[in-house]
């Protein structure tokens, strides 16, 4: 199955993405850490740096 797992540099993202390769899937990875990304890599997945913060978001909730 192909799979797009956003989030993959850390957390949930990252063990979802490292288990669905071990599972035999095609991952397509994105997150903020490209160190992570090319570890991602190296386990077999693509990886595309994605960064979707949105400057002043915090600012805007207060």
């Amino acid at each position: 199955m192909k799979v797009l797992v956003t989030g993959a540099t850390s957390g949930l993202g990252r063990n979802a993405a490292e288990w669905l390769l071990a599972a035999g899937h095609q991952v397509h990875a994105t997150g903020r850490d490209e160190a992570v990304g090319r570890e991602l890599v190296a386990l077999g997945a693509k990886f595309t740096p994605l960064d979707l913060t949105v400057p002043g978001w915090n600012s805007a909730n207060n």
